[in-house]
């Protein structure tokens, strides 16, 4: 798609206003023109044709969504075991002692990958070769070398995913399953990695690789994927709470049939268990709820709202962002 002209970035008059209101401002500090320019590109490539025609669906696991990994390697202990609990349910993840814990944007990308290929190809043995260069082509991570090229990032975020120990626990008072209690094993079991030249990471040789989920894993993404757009994944792959926050959104409106208010201390717990300052949370996951709208821009949340001397978010029923096979309307949508 050609970049948006600069004549096009001009705040249009009020009687030109629509439905994409691209120009309402971002809680905290502004939003660069490169960037309003960005989101004004793809939202009117997703406004322009459907995700299922436009061969963009893929999938993420339930599971990664419900708690997520860390946004960063600050405030947190990257040798130490990480915990999120988000309601009933509890992620714990113990890193390798050489490589530490996985966090960021691509941790996640790989997830996503991972999860489409068990929901494509039905198999707990997934290869790397034909499918994850393309997949982060149509994400426009292009293979960089050096110390911060994507090459070393991808190998760094890789290995400290394939061999964390993660397990993922329901708190359930009728549950005494001991395999629920222990957390079930939701990891990658095994790994063959051929890197190849290390500044170039699509030598056919490297993708040979394979990786192997464990039962657990392979179940809970074959069962229990959420399809997301990925041009809106493009859109926002520089931010992990960005994309944390569209594919929580995309989940939650499958079910949601009622107005639910959320404290920012619940949403504290869904996004920013890390964050020791409240006030900075606050300000960050507005700003990611900002930019995530302005490509899902059928969803209903009120920002700030209230509700017993707290605030938070308000959310309305809405259209899930990628329309299922078979529509279900929420009761409440009007």
């Amino acid at each position: 798609m050609p970049s948006v002209s600069q004549a096009a970035l001009k705040k249009p008059p009020a009687s030109a206003e629509t439905t994409l209101d691209i120009w309402t401002p971002r809680p905290g500090s502004p939003v660069s023109t490169e960037r309003i320019g960005q989101l004004m590109e793809s939202a009117a490539e997703i406004e322009a044709r459907d995700p299922w025609s436009a061969h963009m669906v893929k999938y993420a696991g339930r599971c990664f969504i419900q708690a997520n990994l860390p946004h960063s390697s600050r405030n947190i202990d990257p040798y130490s075991t990480f915990t999120r609990t988000n309601g009933k349910m509890t992620l714990q993840i113990k890193p390798d002692s050489k490589y530490g814990i996985p966090y960021g944007t691509i941790p996640r990308l790989l997830l996503m990958w991972i999860a489409n290929e068990v929901r494509t190809k039905k198999n707990p043995v997934i290869a790397l070769g034909d499918t994850l260069s393309p997949f982060m082509r149509q994400l426009d991570i292009v293979p960089t070398g050096g110390q911060w090229g994507t090459v070393t990032r991808l190998k760094d975020q890789m290995l400290r995913l394939f061999n964390a120990d993660i397990r993922f626990r329901y708190e359930d008072s009728s549950d005494k399953d001991a395999e629920n209690a222990k957390g079930k094993l939701y990891s990658i079991e095994d790994y063959d990695l051929w890197w190849g030249r290390k500044t170039d990471v699509t030598q056919s040789a490297f993708w040979q690789s394979t990786i192997v989920l464990t039962g657990p894993l392979f179940r809970e993404l074959l069962m229990h994927s959420v399809p997301i757009d990925m041009r809106v994944i493009k859109a926002l792959r520089r931010s992990p709470m960005e994309l944390d926050v569209y594919c929580w959104l995309t989940y939650r409106m499958l079910s949601l049939d009622y107005s639910l208010f959320l404290s920012y201390n619940e949403l504290a717990q869904q996004f920013g268990s890390s964050y020791s300052n409240e006030k900075h949370f606050r300000v960050n996951i507005n700003k990611a709820l900002w930019a995530v709208m302005k490509q899902y821009t059928q969803v209903r949340v009120e920002i700030d709202a209230t509700h017993r001397d707290e605030s938070g978010w308000r959310l309305q029923p809405s259209p899930t962002h990628v329309p299922p096979k078979h529509p279900r309307k929420p009761k409440n949508l009007k």
